[in-house]
This record gives structure tokens, C-alpha cells and sequence, in this order.
């Protein structure tokens, strides 16, 4: 359900991540946000992406034809965007670098 979720450990999207209901959605982690190749962040019963935020410390990576729903906003590292991976409503933000391989981001 909507909410805010904090994450001493490292966050993994493996498979496919539903979000199901209208609200806010807040993923924070002192470590690494990372996605497996194929996963999908899906949307479901009123939950969109413009309520998604991603807020890791560590660096981010997308892994390659992933889909992501939701703004990332990476405090201290590197963001990379895997080859294919699209990123539906959102944004990358960074205080490092922002790396994109052949990436679809639509707003």
C-alpha cells in the first residue's frame, strides 16, 4: 500500500514490483537501489507515477529492458540506466552522474 519505506539494506526489484492504490509511495534507502534486467515497477487501482519516489543514498541501476515507474532521487552517487530500460513518468536526478544507454523517458 501507499506509504514511506525506509531500507537500511540495499533495495532489489527482481521480477515485477506492484503498487496497487492511490497515494504516495516513498522508497528510501541508506545503500543501493538496483533492478534486475526484465523487472517491472507496475502500477495498479489508482497508484501513478507522478506518487512513486525512489530516494537512495547509494548508486542506482537499471538494469537492462526494465521497466521503472518514479522519480529517482540519488543523494550521493551515480545513477546508470541500463541499456533499453524505460523510465515511465519520471525523473533521474543526481547530485553524481547520470549515465543513459539507448533509454526511453517519457513525462
Amino acid at each position: 500500500p501507499p506509504g514511506v519505506y525506509c531500507y537500511a539494506g540495499t533495495i532489489s526489484v527482481t521480477g515485477t514490483l506492484n503498487l496497487n492504490g492511490s497515494g504516495v509511495y516513498i522508497f528510501r534507502t541508506a545503500q543501493t537501489l538496483n533492478t534486475t534486467a526484465n523487472s517491472i515497477v507496475a502500477l495498479g487501482n489508482g497508484a501513478t507515477a507522478d506518487n512513486v519516489t525512489w530516494v537512495p543514498v547509494g548508486p542506482t541501476t537499471l538494469g537492462a529492458n526494465s521497466v521503472f515507474k518514479g522519480s529517482i532521487l540519488g543523494q550521493s552517487a551515480a545513477i546508470t540506466v541500463g541499456d533499453n530500460a524505460t523510465l515511465l513518468n519520471g525523473r533521474v536526478l543526481s547530485a553524481a552522474a547520470v549515465t543513459l544507454s539507448n533509454n526511453q523517458i517519457t513525462k
